[in-house]
C-alpha cells in the first residue's frame, strides 16, 4: 500500500532515478512473494526504465522470469521465459 501510494503522489517524479527505481523494485518484490510474478515483471521493467542497469532490478526479475518458466505447462512458452531469465541473469 505505501509503495503505491509513493508511486501515485505527486513528488514522485521528483525523486531522484534511483529512489524511483528503488520503489518500484520494493514493489516488485513483494508482487513475486505473493505469486504474482507478471504484474512483478512488469513492475521490474519500470525501475529499469529509470536505471537500466538496476542490478537489484535485472536479478529480481530474472527470478520472477524463472518462476514464472516454472509455472508454465507448455513448454515453449516455459523455454520462453527461460531465456528471458537467463538474459536478465548475465
Amino acid at each position: 500500500l505505501y509503495l503505491r501510494r509513493a508511486i501515485a503522489s505527486e513528488g514522485f517524479n521528483h525523486l531522484d532515478a534511483i529512489v524511483r527505481a528503488q520503489i518500484h523494485t520494493n514493489l516488485a518484490n513483494q508482487l513475486n512473494s505473493f505469486g504474482r510474478p507478471i504484474e512483478a515483471i512488469r513492475e521490474y521493467g519500470k525501475a529499469l526504465s529509470y536505471v537500466p542497469n538496476f542490478a537489484m532490478a535485472l536479478l529480481n526479475r530474472g527470478y520472477a522470469r524463472e518462476s514464472l518458466a516454472r509455472l508454465l505447462y507448455d513448454r515453449s512458452h516455459s523455454a520462453v521465459a527461460a531465456y528471458f531469465a537467463h538474459s536478465d541473469y548475465s
